[in-house]
């Protein structure tokens, strides 16, 4: 199967385009920017091109694919918040691109990344599923709701088969985003400098190992429909009880600095992975104390 990997380069990307490739797969792989380590680079079935998927000129490298993974995206909360129209451009300019490529290409199989929390907000610790109310408290949850709609549309109108993965706080291998909480927390501890938090600690999130991830996305490639799925781990924990598990894992003392909670950002957090188990037989392969010791072996051998 030949499958384009948008965001190829990043956290979610650097892993999934590992293990296609792995398992037979032609691939390739658009970003605008280069990782300066990749595990994948010189393998014989993955091709490389440094392009921006929100230009118009990039159709060419997409003929005769199978299938989009759309993970390519600019902005988080916090960066949404601080630029809400440069947001608003990296994520429905963006991905409206992506459809009117499938469209004019035939290319009926799309994976959208999209997120749970940021769309559905705060859930005050009541697991949620795929149709529950979308409150969005940001506007990166806006944005990500929007495109939602947009793929289900262009599904409807044009046989494509787009699938939205609402995925959790996914964390794992690879994720060196200083905006996200578990890879800045081991950086933290490898580099022995204080960890910074928002709010007191005592949010809670839904985490879920990255190679549970990729197999999400995988399933999904084969699944012969299109919808909205949560790809999460359907169990929340507070910040403060992830930084004792990280620290009994990691046998170090983690310094610790809070700060007030950023306006939008969603305090508590769970989804309800019931659906995709159900129709795509996905399964949580990671307990979060086997992906904490991963991850922590990775950043030990990375960051010195």
């Amino acid at each position: 199967m030949k499958v384009i990997v948008t965001g190829s380069e990043g956290f979610i990307g650097s892993n999934l385009v590992y293990e296609l490739i792995k398992r037979g797969n032609h691939v390739i792989g658009l970003d605008k920017l280069r990782a300066k380590k990749s595990n994948h680079l010189k393998k014989k079935n993955y091709f490389f091109f440094k392009k921006d998927v929100k230009k118009k000129n990039i159709k060419k490298y997409f003929n005769n694919a199978d299938c989009i993974v759309h993970l390519a995206a600019g902005t988080n909360v916090i960066n949404s918040i601080k630029n809400p129209r440069r947001s608003f451009e990296d994520n429905l300019t963006t991905n409206i691109n992506i459809l009117e490529i499938a469209k004019d290409l035939n290319i009926n199989k799309i994976i959208f990344a999209s997120t749970g929390g940021a769309i559905i907000g705060d859930n005050k610790g009541k697991k949620t599923d795929e149709k529950s109310e979308a409150n969005p408290h940001s506007p990166y949850g806006a944005f990500k709701l929007s495109s939602e709609i947009i793929n289900n549309a262009y599904s409807s109108c044009y046989k494509l088969k787009v699938i939205n993965l609402r995925f959790s706080n996914v964390y794992g291998p690879h994720s060196i985003h200083k905006k996200n909480l578990i890879p800045n927390i081991f950086k933290s501890i490898v580099k022995k400098k204080f960890v910074k938090l928002n709010g007191d600690g005592k949010q809670s999130r839904d985490f879920i190992y990255v190679g549970d991830v990729v197999d999400a996305i995988i399933k999904a490639i084969k699944y012969k429909n299109y919808g909205t799925f949560n790809v999460c781990y359907g169990r929340s924990i507070t910040v403060n009880n992830i930084i004792k598990k990280i620290e009994n894992i990691s046998k170090k003392k983690i310094k610790l600095s809070y700060k007030k909670l950023i306006p939008g950002e969603v305090k508590h957090s769970i989804l309800n992975n019931f659906k995709i188990k159900k129709k795509l037989g996905f399964e949580i392969n990671h307990s979060l104390d086997l992906g904490l010791k991963k991850t922590w072996l990775w950043f030990k051998e990375n960051y010195k």
